[in-house]
């Protein structure tokens, strides 16, 4: 099928409603700020804590496939509509519970419609950006993702202080709601946004069974089963302000201002390191950022007070941790078909949060059982790891880059 030339202002538009959507679901990521109060409030220890985070990161993991599949026969924009509704709806059961299994229900309906967003929004940036903006494109939709982190843990925490943090989750569930009707209402019409071309071309199984014959992919599917659980953002949300109140004493405020200001390095270094990327290749940018991230990680552990060294570690930590995810997929598009690529994100998304549930589950036992030192340094350790593998990863892309140079030259 041919792809439809489409105009500046086309692309800006689509980039800009499926980025404000990207942007409402990490509003929702702010409420690990009000984690210390609500764990006081039910009384809930950080085994606990790890499990409702990781058994909802379970059940949204495995859904991300879904999602990728139903793309070829549901409207990409009913579907990302459709997750920004649960979202609010699982924001609101989060809100009124009174007892830990409340608790999980409203995290595991808001990260059922999260796991929509990835998968889904992707699609529809990879389908309206060629090969060669993909990668800028995709840093842009995550990095001014990423703003609602910035902006999220001060909003609530000022909220929770004036209102509690019931009432600051009521109106965080606002936001999902509003999006989901911008999106429906915007995208009308816009074919990146409507069912995959995919399913018009190609068979389902033929593209799944070729997705794993690409060259490279299960190495970076590897590297990012390690990257979640080392230098991934979802542990980062989860635990650094549990760090700053719990272990440094801060009040809550105080953490959402310190947290939202390290995340301003996320929404940073990933536009960066995206225009990097294009100029120096995704995986050497990824491996580079990762091993940063991991030794930054590392020396955490000779952070025992507030200080500015910590303030800029976590502000670098931020820049390099959360900007991994977008080069990698950006990578797998470029590799892939558009019958393949919807396949192969649905899969590598899938992986992806999976583990991470798994590694955020361990992260909290380990806290509780030995300390933050212990999580650290697990933490460096699986980022370690993921590094070697995207180097092996990187030098064999390249190789074949080289090979088929020089192969067309002759």
């Amino acid at each position: 099928m041919t792809e439809t030339i489409q105009t500046p202002k086309s692309e800006r538009l689509v980039l800009t409603v499926v980025t404000l959507s990207h942007l409402a679901q990490h509003f929702q990521i702010g409420i690990s700020v009000l984690y210390p109060e609500i764990m006081a409030t039910l009384n809930l220890n950080y085994t606990q804590l790890g499990v409702m985070t990781g058994a909802s990161s379970i059940i949204s993991g495995f859904l991300q496939m879904l999602w990728s599949v139903l793309n070829r026969y549901v409207s990409r924009r009913i579907l990302l509509g459709l997750g920004n509704l649960l979202i609010s709806g699982g924001t609101l059961l989060t809100g009124a519970a009174t007892r830990f299994l409340d608790l999980v229900a409203g995290n595991v309906v808001s990260r059922i419609g999260t796991s929509v967003q990835h998968p889904v929004g992707s699609s529809i940036v990879s389908q309206k950006f060629g090969k060669d903006k993909v990668t800028s494109a995709l840093s842009i939709h995550y990095g001014l993702g990423y703003v609602g982190n910035i902006i999220s843990p001060v909003f609530l925490s000022t909220l929770a202080i004036v209102i509690g943090w019931r009432h600051a989750i009521y109106i965080l569930a606002v936001i999902p709601f509003a999006t989901s009707l911008l999106l429906l209402y915007a995208l009308r019409g816009e074919a990146s946004a409507a069912k995959s071309v995919a399913s018009k071309v190609s068979n389902f199984w033929e593209d799944a069974r070729s997705v794993i014959h690409i060259k490279g992919v299960l190495l970076i599917i590897a590297a990012q089963a390690c990257v979640v659980g080392g230098t991934g953002m979802g542990v980062i949300i989860t635990y650094t302000p549990l760090f700053l109140e719990n272990v440094l004493q801060l009040n809550t405020l105080e953490s959402s201002f310190i947290y939202s200001f390290a995340v301003v390095g996320g929404v940073l270094g990933t536009i960066l390191f995206g225009h990097l990327a294009n100029r120096f290749g995704n995986l050497r940018i990824a491996t580079a950022i990762v091993a940063t991230c991991s030794t930054l990680i590392f020396f955490l552990v000779f952070q025992d007070a507030l200080n500015v060294l910590l303030i800029l570690q976590l502000f670098l930590i931020a820049a390099t941790g959360f900007t991994s995810s977008s080069l990698l997929q950006a990578h797998l598009a470029a590799i892939s078909t558009p019958s393949q690529r919807d396949i192969l994100l649905g899969l590598y998304f899938t992986i992806g949060f999976g583990t991470s549930s798994i590694w955020t589950t361990i992260t909290g036992i380990i806290i509780d059982v030995y300390s933050f030192d212990a999580a650290w340094m697990l933490r460096a350790a699986l980022g370690a790891i993921a590094c070697v593998i995207l180097a092996v990863a990187s030098h064999q892309h390249a190789s074949r880059a080289l090979a088929l140079e020089s192969q067309t030259s002759q």
